[in-house]
């Protein structure tokens, strides 16, 4: 810039001074010079014009190299940007993948559940023709068809023991008479909120679930409810909130059949916090206490996997 600006100059002095100078000594002055002067004063102007167009050149390489500083920042970002959601997408993965693993447990407890009922009707319908025959109901003669029925809807949520005199309220707590349409309107609460379950609603179904413990703390769904709803928690892996809500199974009903499944849930959800000692603690308690169960298996095979 300062060597362009002095070649501008030095064409000022060129074109104005010399000339003027030139004209007052004309007539000494011979034409070779007056050329020379004029080849002179082009050669500056090319090279006046070529310094320009280099400073131009110049100016539009400082541009760009400011333009590819500013891309290079931003690709910087967009290269961070891309590492943050890759680490999301992997932590997004386990996330799901631990979903699939407590959908399928609940799937295959749903398969289950439908086996023993099954292998239950039979049971359901003898003891209530025994009770027939004893005539040991307090209720007016019952309906074997429905009882057998109405038992069986009972177990839609879970693996029921079969009946006998002293296990009919798995809660063992005195129920207290209630009509057919409040024993309507009991059941269809109850069903609403494992269907919510069944339908991966787990939010849905834990809210549900508690409403139904809050209108009916009698019910003899009251085990199982409190049972789905610790396992709406375990799903969606709020362990704290279940291990409260399965310990709540153990403490309130202590002849319930959903007991060796609580005990095991508590064990994985030990297991998962990397508390190994409390998960053996019960893995051990379940195989002593219900040995021939499914629990009892799965949680023998859970003690394998520790002791290796």
């Amino acid at each position: 810039m300062i060597a362009t600006n002095k070649l501008l100059f030095l064409i000022f002095v060129l074109n104005i001074v010399f000339p003027i100078a030139f004209l007052s000594t004309a007539n000494a002055a011979t034409q070779d010079v007056w050329n020379a002067y004029v080849n002179r004063l082009r050669n500056l102007e090319a090279r006046v014009n070529r310094l320009q167009h280099l400073e131009k050149r110049v100016n539009s390489l400082q541009h760009l190299e400011k333009r590819v500083n500013s891309l290079q920042h931003h690709l910087e970002k967009l290269v961070n940007r891309l590492h943050s959601i890759e680490q999301r997408v992997i932590l997004i993965e386990r996330i799901l993948q631990s979903q699939r693993q407590s959908d399928l447990l609940v799937q295959i407890q749903q398969l289950q559940t439908e086996i023993q009922k099954l292998r239950g009707k039979l049971q359901v319908q003898a003891h209530t023709l025994k009770i027939l025959k004893l005539n040991q109901h307090q209720q007016a003669p019952i309906n074997i068809e429905n009882t057998a029925s109405s038992q069986l809807g009972n177990d839609a949520a879970g693996p029921k023991v079969p009946m006998t005199a002293s296990s009919r309220l798995p809660n063992s707590r005195i129920r207290p008479q209630i009509s057919p349409a409040e024993q309507e309107a009991e059941k269809e609460e109850y069903q609403r909120a494992y269907g919510m379950l069944q339908a991966n609603e787990y939010r849905a179904a834990a809210q549900a679930f508690r409403n139904f413990l809050i209108h009916y703390p009698n019910s003899k769904y009251s085990d199982n409810a409190q049972y789905w709803l610790g396992e709406t928690y375990y799903v969606i892996r709020n362990f704290d909130a279940a291990i409260l809500e399965f310990n709540q199974l153990l403490d309130q009903y202590p002849n319930s059949p959903k007991r060796a499944g609580a005990l095991l849930k508590l064990g994985f959800i030990y297991q998962e916090k990397n508390q190994n000692a409390k998960a053996t603690q019960l893995f051990l308690q379940i195989t002593q206490q219900y040995p021939d169960s499914k629990e009892a298996q799965l949680a023998q095979q859970r003690l394998d996997l520790i002791s290796k």
